[in-house]
């Protein structure tokens, strides 16, 4: 870490260019092994409906122009879906639903970057990762900061189970084992 109060470090994967705002122009792409990472342990009894993410970005003058977050769901194999809100004329989303910071002088913390969860992530009774890759820095000593994360969503109760399912184990007979059949 190279700041107090945040998550923050240099060495992200090159390949931005400074002074231009033009991602077709930057060369590099995700590196897998460099995140930071966040699990969600959801409490005995308990599933996690998670809604969103909301944090805030910030880089130094060299640092990440380009980040994504995904998570242990799919293996970290896609990028969740990207959206600015509140809207940020600093951010914007690129077409692989990785994050972009638009403004390459800007160095002060952008708040609005947001991660839409679906469908995938009600219901968890497991614990679930996720993680914040960042990449196109344009110096070695850029650095790529997060703050201020929440995750947005409710808890419910584990579903007591129903009578069917408690017997679909093994049943014990006059002292006899058997398997119940299905």
């Amino acid at each position: 870490p190279n700041a107090t109060v945040r998550f923050s470090f240099t060495s992200q994967p090159l390949g931005g260019m400074n002074g231009t705002n033009d991602f077709a122009e930057f060369t590099d792409s995700l590196n897998p092994t460099a995140y930071f990472e966040v699990a969600l342990t959801p409490l005995s009894l308990i599933q996690l409906q998670l809604d969103s993410i909301a944090f805030t970005v910030q880089r130094s003058g060299t640092g990440i122009r380009s980040y994504a977050v995904r998570s242990s769901l799919d293996g970290y194999a896609a990028n969740l879906p990207a959206s600015i809100s509140p809207a940020n004329a600093n951010l914007g989303v690129g077409p692989g639903n990785e994050f972009r910071i638009v403004s390459d002088a800007n160095t002060a913390a952008q708040n609005g970057s947001t991660v839409i969860l679906g469908s995938p992530f009600a219901g968890l009774a497991a614990p679930v990762s996720f993680r914040f890759y960042g990449w196109n820095a344009e110096g070695t000593g850029g650095t790529f900061s997060i703050d201020n994360v929440v995750f947005s969503g409710s808890t419910d109760n584990v579903p007591e189970p129903s009578a069917t399912t408690l017997l679909i184990g093994s049943l014990v007979v006059f002292g006899v084992r058997r398997r119940a059949r299905k």
